[in-house]
């Protein structure tokens, strides 16, 4: 989506745009990263986006929370509480073993 010129107007813009973060309109290359929930419900759809950005944050910063919450624009006890939601910890301490 990035990469493309836009000829439409902002109304379009907004509506691609919401499309996108919702999974509806994403590109081919990020398919395979984001759970296919296909006819799931908007608030399934929602919270497996929700914890597949999490989980890449925290990857990102090596499991270190308080810089993945900081990426993510939301308090440090709120990704704790999403974390242990989605059942993140346990996937991030399995990583980590040998």
């Amino acid at each position: 989506m990035r990469g493309e010129a836009w000829r439409g107007n902002v109304r379009e813009l907004k509506a691609r745009a919401e499309r996108f973060a919702l999974g509806l309109d994403e590109p081919a290359n990020q398919s395979a990263e984001i759970p296919a929930l296909a006819g799931a419900a908007l608030p399934d759809r929602l919270a497996a986006y929700e914890a597949h950005l999490i989980r890449e944050a925290l990857e990102k910063h090596e499991d270190n929370t308080a810089k993945a919450a900081t990426s993510l624009g939301i308090p440090h006890r709120t990704l704790n509480e999403k974390i242990a939601r989605y059942g993140l910890r346990m996937a991030a301490e399995k990583r980590s073993a040998p």
